[in-house]
């Protein structure tokens, strides 16, 4: 009698098994054919270069890039070896150890003018209309408030140069909240990264994460049903954080401001809008 209830519970517990399993692959057959693909990936771009403290960083050199979504025809990076973007003309002469005054620009894609050729973004457009300043390109693609927090802090860091007088002009988007805080819209979209930084909130203040990578099951490129609960995952963490998002790009903010007040130079937020970036 006990080892044929041992058998009848081993082949119900094997029974279970097969089910189980006969009912994830329907799943896993029913999101191919829906063809269920949650994980959206952008291109890399060639000018940018793995950093341990920011991610990714501009890499020096110049570039010819095609990206069909933004524009026909071909546009030129030309990366300089501070770091900055060119802005396509001749800089003010000014000793690097003087104070000249200028402008800096601070940013994502939109300010750094991804899909346009140097003479056409943004601060190479103010470079022409204020011809004596000295303007830096400072952007970089897919940065968010916190990201240029830390980028403001190296180039202000930058030996020799001294920024006193220099008006910074941070171009805001409203999604750069999602980037402080690594939604997954934001996390997905990008291909490649080796590592990304982050910040939270911690009894009101900030609380700075060192760059890592992100990302909770491996395999997401051949099981649909992993991805699935991937963003399920991801769906329950961005609801916990989003609550957060504002009130730390507003503490960002204002410690940029700080930051640069303790070096005599102004800042002003230039708010711009796009859905994505």
């Amino acid at each position: 009698m006990r080892s044929g209830t041992r058998g009848n519970r081993f082949r119900g517990a094997a029974g279970s098994v097969l089910l189980l399993f006969l009912s994830l692959c329907f799943c896993e057959l029913c999101l191919r054919q829906l063809n269920y693909n949650a994980q959206s990936m952008r291109h890399p771009t060639p000018a940018l270069e793995a950093d341990p403290q920011l991610g990714w960083v501009p890499k020096p050199g110049h570039y010819l890039l095609y990206n069909p979504e933004l524009r026909p025809e071909k546009f030129s990076w030309t990366i300089l070896p501070d770091r900055s973007r060119s802005v396509n003309a001749p800089q003010a002469a000014c000793p690097a150890a003087e104070n000249c005054g200028g402008a800096v620009f601070l940013g994502g894609s939109f300010m750094q003018g991804f899909g346009l050729s140097d003479d056409e973004s943004f601060p190479a457009l103010y470079k022409q209309d204020f011809p004596e300043q000295d303007v830096r390109n400072f952007a970089v693609r897919a940065y968010g408030t916190y990201h240029n927090l830390l980028r403001l802090r190296q180039v202000l860091d930058t030996p020799g140069r001294d920024y006193s007088g220099y008006t910074f002009f941070y171009g805001f988007a409203a999604f750069h909240e999602d980037r402080n805080i690594l939604l997954s819209r934001y996390v997905r979209g990008l291909a490649g990264a080796p590592a990304i930084p982050s910040v939270r909130l911690n009894d009101g203040k900030l609380l700075e994460v060192a760059p890592r990578q992100y990302g909770f099951i491996p395999g997401l490129h051949r099981i649909r049903l992993l991805r699935l609960l991937d963003d399920v995952l991801w769906l329950v963490r961005d609801r916990m954080l989003k609550p957060e998002a504002r009130v730390i790009s507003e503490k960002l903010l204002l410690e940029m401001k700080q930051l640069l007040h303790s070096r005599n130079a102004q800042f002003i937020v230039i708010l711009l809008d796009g859905s994505a970036e």
